[in-house]
């Protein structure tokens, strides 16, 4: 049951600019250039690639706001951005046709932003904004709060927008460095996905970015070697709550390790579907959940599997006991030769249906060239074999990194 390799052109730009390119049979494009550095990067201060993320948009040397926004308005495009762990992702969805306008307009926002002082100082508002509805999140919250406690000594720890007091002390002339130091090749690529043939885009690509000069590479991030933090329980008091949120979460093996295929397995397993362990027992049984869900996640410097729900106060102990009863389950006896058939089934199926989604087919991209080989959401590795999955190596997987006495967890209770 090997999976197929989605078929996509790979270009360098003369000045070593990577560009991938998918062509469909649709009117539409998807165009985004991505900064291969994010909120692992930052030094001194936490949030500042998000700030930047941010003001890129609010003017460049050609256009302003008001400017950059109509046009986007007029060509009927959707314009946005998104910042990572290891990533800073600018992207503009519209029609092929206006191919040639769009990529224009992205370039100018990646290239040329200006930071002007009184935006600057007007966006700092809208972030601290966004980082308080952060606060009053609870699932934002636990997230926060299990990151502490499997990853303490590693960057991957670090909230993305930051903390209002580290908001508060990011200057302009902070951000003009990240774009006048780090903006360029070997800290760029470019992603387009649509109804624009590859020669198209590179012809684009090089006008618009070919002139673009080499800038200083961000150090790489490396595997985080120490250790989970001691404390292995952390509960949060929360004003105006009705359920508790928990998270279990472990640490896993980074997205260049092929156990990575078999913690997604276990994850589909566990509460990654309808069909899973969890859901069947928590929600349809007990009837105690309305949601509970389990991922494998990873990077190339760390990976993670968590498992969350939410529920009323006084199910707390039997929900998070039950957790860990399935998940020894898991460890003792693996998976049952049904379920291992059904879930290998719906990984590829699932697998195929994103190669028929444009925009889904992008974000495989982009995870592509970040991750330095095939990768998609579902954690399906093109070209693996999932028939060499079997159950030995699902029980030797669990018994290695789930653990109880290696699990983490965060819970947020309604205050008394």
């Amino acid at each position: 049951m090997a999976l197929p390799k989605l078929k996509y052109k790979f270009s360098l730009l003369t000045n070593g600019i990577p560009v991938l390119t998918h062509h469909t049979n649709t009117r539409g494009i998807q165009i985004g250039v991505i900064l291969s550095f994010g909120s692992m990067h930052e030094e001194p201060f936490l949030g500042s690639m998000h700030y930047y993320e941010h003001m890129a948009f609010k003017g460049t040397l050609h256009r302003t706001p008001l400017q950059i926004n109509g046009l986007a308005e007029i060509l009927g495009a959707k314009l946005n951005a998104a910042t990572g762990h290891d990533n800073i992702a600018f992207y503009i969805n519209g029609l092929a046709q206006h191919t040639s306008r769009l990529f224009s307009l992205l370039a100018d926002i990646v290239l040329n932003p200006t930071f002007p002082a009184d935006e600057f100082e007007k966006e700092r508002g809208v972030i601290i904004e966004e980082i308080n509805a952060k606060l009053d999140d609870p699932e934002e919250i636990v997230g926060a709060a299990v990151d502490q406690l499997i990853y303490p000594n590693h960057p991957i720890n670090r909230n993305i927008v930051g903390s209002v007091d580290s908001v508060q002390a990011i200057t302009r002339e902070n951000l003009l460095a990240i774009n006048r130091n780090h903006v360029g090749p070997p800290n760029l690529f470019i992603v387009a996905v649509g109804g624009s043939p590859h020669l198209r885009i590179i012809q684009l690509a090089q006008r618009l970015f070919g002139g673009c000069p080499t800038k200083s590479s961000l150090a790489l991030i490396g595997p985080d070697t120490g250790l989970s933090a001691e404390e292995k329980i952390v509960t949060i008091h929360h004003a105006d709550l009705n359920q508790a949120h928990l998270e279990i979460a472990f640490r896993a093996p980074n997205v260049h390790d092929n156990r990575a295929l078999i913690l997604s397995i276990i994850s589909h397993a566990l509460a990654q579907n309808t069909a899973s362990r969890l859901w069947e027992r928590l929600r349809e049984k007990d009837g105690m959940v309305y949601n509970i869900n389990s991922l494998y996640g990873g990077i190339p410097c760390c990976g993670f599997f968590t498992i969350d729900t939410q529920f009323s106060p006084q199910n707390l102990v039997y929900i998070q006991d039950t957790i860990f009863q399935e998940i020894e389950n898991i460890r003792c006896d693996g998976l049952s030769e049904v379920e291992l058939k059904m879930i290998k089934q719906g990984l590829a199926n699932r697998y195929k249906m994103r190669t028929l989604d444009p925009l889904a087919v992008f974000e495989d991209l982009i995870d592509c060239h970040l991750y330095s080989r095939p990768y998609n959401l579902d954690n399906t590795f093109w070209g693996l074999d999932l028939g060499g999955v079997d159950n030995g190596k699902i029980i030797e997987a669990a018994r290695e990194f789930l653990q109880r006495d290696l699990a983490r967890v965060a819970i947020l209770q309604p205050a008394d």
